[in-house]
């Protein structure tokens, strides 16, 4: 993958790499957590796929990607693994969470955990539309990941 970055997407490129290269002993909350944003078409996807591919590569990082849905799943699985021998494992926040579909009426879906998680089998999480994910379901994996 040849691609010339805008200034201003090698500046956030850079800035993700410095979070990723530094000593993560800390228990400030945004030692955890890079934030991507901006419009459509802003390059957050071929940023998002060279930190993914710089993660593997330079660190040995297992990396992984999370959605809050199936069709969101499937999207970021195929901007992650689009011209990729290893590819990079993607789940939704209910697998990552380990949360199972309990019995409900009918036309109503209801997810409880049974108390495990996978958030100990990977070094990175690339979460994409996380303004889908409820607000319980993104605290529980930021402590997890700080726990782990």
């Amino acid at each position: 993958m040849n691609i010339t970055l805008t200034d201003h997407q090698e500046k956030i490129y850079q800035k993700t790499l410095d979070f990723i290269n530094r000593d993560f002993n800390s228990s400030d909350i945004d030692s955890y957590i890079v934030v991507i944003s901006g419009q459509a078409g802003t390059g957050k996807t071929t940023i998002t796929k060279m930190i993914s591919n710089y993660s593997r590569t330079e660190k040995g990082w297992k990396v992984v990607g999370v959605a809050p849905t199936h069709k969101a799943r499937r999207v970021l699985d195929f901007i992650l693994n689009r011209d990729t021998f290893m590819r990079v494992q993607t789940i939704t926040v209910a697998s990552l969470l380990n949360k199972i579909r309990s019995h409900s009426y009918i036309g109503t879906n209801r997810y409880v955990r049974d108390g495990s998680h996978k958030i100990d089998s990977f070094d990175l999480f690339i979460i994409d539309e996380v303004s889908m994910i409820t607000d319980r379901d993104y605290s529980e994996i930021i402590k997890l990941a700080k726990d782990y």
